[in-house]
């Protein structure tokens, strides 16, 4: 049942806003005065060594079809095509990951909580909370309502109630099912106290399971 009922609580799933990637760009930063969600910068390290693996293997094919006599002329029939492709997908991952990083650095932080006053600055809403304005961090992983497929995605939201209005506001996206902001989430309840819960749907079907994080 990929398409949602008409009384469907949009509320209890994902918001889908955002690109849903593979990528951690986020990081916890913390220090005597606040507690922040910053952008990582890029992982060069990685990245550098990630290109010579990728282009190691593809010298080491092109050595191999060279020394095939019997593939020789089709080898040069082919080595223009080959030539691309391989140069391709060994520049293509290290640059998407490079570009992903970049803008996230510069749309800056998503969270910013401050020790001393207990409020919540969101930089990239242009929105700050009062201790007591904030309900929960949200921790959600359910499909998309405005999708019509069974893909399930994952989000990480921060639940307001300012004057009884009720929002959700958007932080961090990933395809990971599970575990996609563990490392990230527990340390900031830790340094935070702020309470945060857990939102998983069925695999098939709307139904939505919520229980406190990381207790339940």
């Amino acid at each position: 049942m990929f398409k949602p009922p008409p009384d469907v609580d949009r509320d209890r799933f994902v918001i889908g806003k955002g690109v849903y990637g593979q990528w951690r760009t986020a990081g916890l930063y913390r220090d005597t005065r606040v507690v922040r969600i910053d952008p990582k910068p890029p992982p060069y390290t990685y990245l550098v060594l990630f290109t010579l693996v990728l282009a190691s293997i593809f010298a080491g094919f092109c050595w191999l079809i060279t020394r095939l006599e019997e593939l020789v002329e089709i080898w040069s029939w082919f080595y223009p095509l080959i030539l691309t492709l391989g140069t391709a997908s060994t520049i293509t991952p290290p640059i998407i990951i490079l570009l992903v990083h970049r803008v996230a650095m510069r749309h800056g932080t998503w969270f910013v909580y401050d020790r001393m006053t207990r409020r919540v600055t969101l930089p990239r809403s242009g929105e700050t909370f009062d201790a007591n304005e904030i309900v929960h961090l949200e921790y959600i992983t359910t499909k998309r309502v405005q999708s019509r497929s069974n893909t399930r995605v994952t989000e990480l939201n921060l639940v307001t109630n300012r004057d009884g209005r009720r929002q959700r506001w958007h932080l961090l996206s990933s395809i990971y099912l599970y575990r996609a902001f563990d490392d990230l989430l527990k340390p900031l309840i830790e340094e935070t106290g702020l309470p945060a819960v857990r939102m998983t749907d069925t695999m098939f079907g709307w139904e939505v399971a919520q229980r406190p994080y990381p207790d339940g």
